[in-house]
């Protein structure tokens, strides 16, 4: 038995459940416009996606090894380093959009 055929059945055993929710759908619509957004293509002569990555891969690892030298902890080196990665992504973000509003 197909898995369509399992949808069928289970859809007419009750009837007031849809296995497909509306906000997955919502939220695949969000991806795609996401993966599709072409508003940062021209910052920084168009190589922003791999000074992107180049940024985060130092920043982290120079928070890292600030933290290490200051506390000799890998523990706590690790834990605040981890915690440092959403600030890093708001900071890039709110630089983007300043450099959205400059161009």
């Amino acid at each position: 038995m197909g898995f369509n055929a399992l949808v069928f059945i289970f859809n007419h055993r009750f009837p007031n459940t849809n296995l497909i929710r509306d906000d997955s759908l919502s939220n695949k619509n969000k991806i795609d416009e996401i993966i599709t957004d072409t508003s940062k293509d021209n910052l920084l002569g168009g190589y922003y996606v791999f000074y992107r990555r180049l940024f985060f891969i130092f920043a982290i690892g120079g928070i890292f090894m600030v933290l290490l030298s200051i506390t000799n902890s890998y523990a706590f080196s690790s834990i605040f380093t981890g915690l440092s990665i959403g600030p890093l992504f708001l900071l890039e973000d709110k630089w983007v959009r300043y450099k959205i509003k400059k161009i």
